[in-house]
């Protein structure tokens, strides 16, 4: 599960950087995605958003995080402290 997750996941954010690239949006934002209602875990969402993200990272004037709880903040701020 947690693979298919990922896939999905990794898919999501690709494709959603990419229309928005092509439309030439240069501001856009993620929540923390398949993390509340399909229960993946927020540390494996962060490894595969930052990521995808850092891929596209010129292409865009912003891109945020939409984060619930500061516990989650935490979480990926750690992630994304060792991937950027």
């Amino acid at each position: 599960m947690a693979s298919l997750a990922f896939t999905q996941i990794l898919s999501l954010s690709r494709n959603s950087l990419r229309v928005a690239k092509e439309n030439s949006i240069l501001y856009i934002a993620f929540p923390t995605i398949s993390c509340g209602v399909y229960r993946y875990p927020h540390d494996k969402a962060a490894i595969v958003s930052i990521s995808t993200v850092k891929e596209f990272a010129k292409e865009f004037k912003e891109i945020h995080f939409v984060l619930y709880t500061e516990d989650i903040f935490k979480e990926w701020l750690k992630k994304a402290k060792k991937r950027l």
